[in-house]
């Protein structure tokens, strides 16, 4: 599945938007400005589980690579090989 960052952050603005209702944007400190909570991030790893068709390892799930939604896309990128 091909991926870019912008389409990746465009629909985590969405998910967000829906979800906690709340716009953010890339930089948004999504768990410091309590968007979400660890709730929260186990609801948003499904999601982009299902969406994106990846696997996160435990490894992946450390709070810088949920600190944004610009992390988060960096993230998927990597762990789809785009």
């Amino acid at each position: 599945m091909e991926v870019n960052t912008a389409e990746i952050e465009n629909r985590l603005v969405d998910y967000f938007k829906e979800k906690a209702d709340t716009v953010v944007d890339s930089d948004t400190l999504l768990l410091e400005e309590k968007v979400i909570d660890s709730m929260g991030v186990i609801e948003l790893v499904a999601f982009l589980e299902a969406t994106y068709e990846v696997e996160f390892t435990d490894d992946d799930l450390t709070v810088d690579n949920f600190k944004t939604i610009g992390s988060i896309s960096n993230l998927i990128v990597s762990r789809t090989g785009a």
